[in-house]
């Protein structure tokens, strides 16, 4: 009868686990425009874990963006730290995140340093220059972007303490160039995540922004982050030989991808207005399958040597 039990128990145990990482299949497909494609080349066992932390990235993201109350935005995200504590009871992206922090040993310090990231953007005070410095700025930018390169490093495997340190350059750079396409977009909702410095720098206002004047200061703006985030991307380059094969080609995809979208930018003249800076789906397939066949390529290689 125990045993009956105790393998009911397993079975039921097992169903919900497949049950949550389908879920967080569907929210990554649904949501991750970029990423989805990249974690097409991934093996498995990687890319079932690589979507539940992006399903928990992506709905502590929504909370912060949500139309909710501010007291009810961090009721929620305290209720996010809550389930961090505990894996009993738990549904819907929970089991397939438990799972996978268990599998990887991935530290839980990286999850609420993600949650500070969004208790920032909850905080931040509306049509103002939020952030003073490009260093204040690059704190924001490691707990919402870098501690998601550091969770998924643990994923992908490493062997080099190194590993860190560009993961943490690459989510710099990303998180850089969403900022610096997305200006306008997160001006439309009062935020401005430009330092200061960098208006001052390049004499352009943020009057004049709010104006949606692109002016030749306003491009020196942009060029300016656009250089920014192309030092790091060529830093976090350093990041490949660090990662083994199966993981290698996804990280390569990504820099691809997010070095492209600065690449248009620059193709419509920084007007970041009147053009939609996205790559298109057929781009996205083209990057997939080239970073497929690398890594199909390099396995046959590695059989044969």
């Amino acid at each position: 009868m125990l045993k009956r039990f105790l393998s009911k128990k397993t079975h039921l145990e097992s169903a919900k686990l497949s049950s949550s990482y389908d879920i967080c299949k569907t929210i990554t497909k649904s949501n991750a425009k970029n990423f989805y494609y990249c974690f097409q080349v991934l093996p498995k066992n990687l890319k079932r874990s690589i979507y539940a932390l992006y399903a928990f990235c992506r709905y502590c993201d929504d909370i912060a963006d949500s139309n909710l109350s501010k007291s009810k935005k961090f009721n929620s995200l305290n209720t996010v730290k809550d389930n961090l504590n505990t894996s009993e009871n738990l549904k819907f992206i929970y089991p397939a995140l438990f799972d996978s922090i268990k599998k990887f040993s991935i530290p839980k310090k990286y999850f609420h340093m993600l949650l500070n990231g969004m208790e920032m953007d909850i905080e931040m005070k509306k049509n103002i220059a939020h952030y003073k410095t490009f260093n204040d700025l690059k704190k924001y930018c490691y707990n919402v972007s870098s501690v998601v390169g550091l969770m998924c490093i643990e994923v992908f495997g490493y062997n080099s303490s190194k590993a860190t340190h560009y993961a943490i350059q690459l989510g710099y750079a990303m998180q850089i160039t969403n900022i610096t396409r997305d200006i306008f977009e997160d001006l439309d909702t009062g935020r401005i995540y430009i330092p200061k410095e960098d208006f001052s720098t390049c004499e352009y206002t943020l009057a004049e922004l709010k104006k949606y004047k692109l002016n030749d200061n306003y491009k020196n703006l942009v060029k300016l982050q656009i250089s920014r985030a192309r030092k790091l991307f060529i830093e976090s380059q350093n990041l490949l030989p660090l990662i083994p094969n199966k993981s290698r080609f996804c990280i390569a995809a990504i820099i691809e991808i997010y070095s492209r979208i600065l690449d248009l930018i620059e193709k419509y003249d920084y007007d970041l207005i009147n053009n939609h800076i996205r790559l298109s789906t057929k781009e996205k397939i083209i990057f997939m399958i080239k970073y497929y066949f690398s890594y199909s390529f390099s396995q046959i290689f590695k059989s044969n040597s």
